[in-house]
C-alpha cells in the first residue's frame, strides 16, 4: 500500500474513532445543552495532558527507523531498528514542556494538512502521535509548510535523550 493511500486511511480512522467516542460521551442529565460557538476544525483536538505520545523517525543516509513512546507519566522506551531499547523517565520541566506542545491546537490543522512530496533526498521523516492525533512531515527546510506544532513536540522529544 502506497504511503499517500496509507495516512488518508489512517486519517478517515481516526476520524471514524473520534466520532464514535464523541456519540458516546452524551449524557442524560435532563438539562437542554447551552449551543457555543463551532470548533474551527473538526477532527480530532489534542487534549491538555496526552496519555501517551509516540515519535517515529525514520531515514537519513544510513536508514534509521527509530520509535520513542512517552507514557502520561514522563517515563519513555525507545526503539532502534534492530530493536534494541532504551529506557528513561523525563524531567519535570521536559514533561511540563511536552505536555504544552502537545496541547496545541496547531496539532489538529497540521494532522489534515495535504502533505506535498519532499524535494530532500536522504532527509529525517517524523511521524508525532498524540493520542489519536498524528502528523507526519519531511525535516526538509526547502519543502515549506512546515508543522510547526508537530516539529515542537518532536524537539522536546529529541531533547529529552530518547533520540
Amino acid at each position: 500500500m502506497n504511503t499517500t493511500r496509507h495516512r488518508r486511511l489512517r486519517t478517515i480512522g481516526v476520524v471514524a474513532f473520534a466520532a464514535v467516542f464523541l456519540a458516546g460521551c452524551g449524557g442524560s442529565s435532563g438539562e437542554t445543552p447551552v449551543p457555543g460557538p463551532a470548533p474551527a476544525v473538526s477532527g480530532p483536538v489534542p487534549a491538555a495532558h496526552f496519555t501517551h505520545i509516540t515519535l517515529v523517525r525514520a531515514g537519513g543516509i544510513a536508514g534509521f527507523r527509530d520509535t520513542v513512546r512517552i507514557e502520561r507519566d514522563g517515563s519513555w522506551t525507545a526503539t532502534d531498528k534492530a530493536g534494541k531499547q532504551k529506557t528513561g523517565t523525563l524531567t519535570a520541566d521536559q514533561l511540563d514542556r511536552l505536555v504544552a506542545a502537545a496541547a496545541d491546537p496547531k496539532l489538529s490543522t497540521e494532522a489534515t494538512r495535504q502533505q506535498k512530496p519532499t524535494a530532500c533526498s536522504d532527509a529525517f521523516s517524523y511521524v508525532v502521535t498524540v493520542d489519536a492525533l498524528s502528523v507526519a512531515y519531511v525535516d526538509c527546510p526547502t519543502d515549506g509548510g512546515q508543522p510547526d506544532a508537530a516539529r515542537k513536540v518532536a524537539s522536546v522529544i529529541a531533547q529529552s535523550g530518547g533520540l
